[in-house]
């Protein structure tokens, strides 16, 4: 079985690797041609065998090649991609970098599963964040700490992002709500009957629940109605009551939710 390489490499490179592949056959198949014949003559005479060797395409071109002949690692490029975990060489420096006592019991974590390949989170309790004080703005600035952790490294580790072929960083910073799954299952359980028990809620034909991890509120409640003919100002009424019930049986912040109707 093949083993596919790491498919970092840019266009430049996949095609110097198809370059690279030719002159290998031509070679293999005691093809004797100057150094300085054009690509194109190369390509014209002895393509479409190269092709079929291959089992491409006979329309498949330059970059196409290259890419299947790095992947299949029948052509090997030299690159600065590390060996070594970075994680691994600079854990103490890391560790002091790594903010300590965040809001609501979050944590930073930072994972290393290839060599230079970084995977920066801050993970926040879902409920924890729903019954803080925590504004729109609190939460942003929660959900910022990556970037913030990821400047550090870069001022006082002096890492650059990039290609990791080139011995840079690839990162990808985010947030998760942890034990989210968890919530959901009393939301559906416990939240909504909650709902339907309120003076009015009879009327509600379904309720939907949307978590929002890209939007500065995270949570959306949207309740549907069995007609859109019940008053308008009725349906404002049971929404505040869902309003204050969130805020009165379970404690929760409704600056960080959204109800619609």
């Amino acid at each position: 079985m093949f083993k596919v390489m790491y498919s970092g490499f840019e266009k430049e490179d996949r095609i110097q690797a198809a370059m690279l592949y030719f002159g290998m056959w031509l070679e293999e198949n005691n093809v004797r041609l100057s150094q300085r014949v054009p690509m194109s003559l190369i390509n014209t005479k002895y393509g479409k065998k190269i092709r079929e060797s291959l089992q491409l395409s006979p329309y498949a071109n330059l970059e196409t090649i290259g890419k299947y002949v790095l992947d299949m690692g029948l052509v090997v490029l030299d690159t600065f991609e590390p060996t070594e975990k970075f994680t691994k060489k600079n854990q103490r420096v890391i560790d002091k970098l790594i903010p300590k006592d965040l809001p609501i019991g979050s944590k930073l974590t930072l994972r290393e599963d290839e060599p230079n390949e970084l995977n920066v989170s801050i993970n926040i309790p879902f409920e924890d964040l729903l019954m803080s004080n925590l504004t729109v703005d609190g939460l942003e600035d929660l959900k910022n700490i990556p970037k913030i952790f990821i400047g550090n490294m870069k001022k006082f580790l002096g890492i650059d992002e990039g290609n990791r072929l080139h011995g840079d960083f690839e990162i990808y910073k985010g947030h998760n709500f942890v034990d989210l799954d968890k919530w959901e299952k009393k939301f559906a359980k416990q939240i909504k009957p909650d709902i339907k028990k309120l003076p009015g809620g009879e009327n509600i034909r379904a309720i939907k629940l949307q978590i929002n991890h890209r939007e500065r509120i995270p949570m959306r409640i949207t309740l549907y109605f069995h007609s859109r003919r019940n008053d308008y100002q009725k349906e404002v009424e049971i929404r505040d009551r869902v309003v204050k019930m969130l805020q009165d049986k379970y404690g929760y912040n409704t600056d960080l939710i959204s109800i619609k109707i």
